[in-house]
């Protein structure tokens, strides 16, 4: 498992983990690994706010955030900026994270709901609604 960067990692910069406008600071509280070990479902965001092609990222940054506080008590929230050397990723060349390498990405953004074993029970790259998402932690985890 590819470790992600925490509020932690950066001493609590939430500029140096996302590009987002409004950063929710839940988003980046665990690691992937982390969100792995504690036997609970996890939702994972790979995506950009600020730099994203497709002009999808801002969008689904902000349903998961919306989602957070309805659903953090029973499921991990883990977002993975895709280009990690914030604020300035043209710096480095636009180098894209270890997660998105690591799940072979090439798009953004994906948004990935991994259960409690660690497997991935659904992705969906794009456009995505938040009644979609409901409905498939519904089917995946019954919440």
């Amino acid at each position: 498992v590819v470790d992600t960067p925490t509020l932690a990692d950066v001493e609590g910069n939430l500029n140096l983990l996302t590009s987002a406008e409004a950063p929710n600071p839940a988003l980046h509280e665990q690691s992937l690994p982390e969100a792995l070990a504690n036997n609970r479902p996890t939702l994972l965001l790979i995506a950009t706010p600020a730099y994203c092609q497709t002009r999808f990222c801002g969008p689904a940054y902000e349903l998961v955030d919306g989602l957070q506080p309805r659903y953090s008590a029973d499921l991990n929230f883990v977002y993975v900026e895709l280009f990690p050397e914030l604020p300035n990723p043209a710096e480095t060349g636009w180098q894209v994270a270890p997660a998105a390498t690591a799940f072979g990405l090439h798009t953004e953004p994906w948004l990935y709901l991994i259960d409690a074993e660690g497997r991935v029970v659904y992705r969906v790259e794009g456009v995505f609604t938040t009644p979609e998402i409901e409905r498939q932690l519904g089917l995946q985890f019954g919440l």
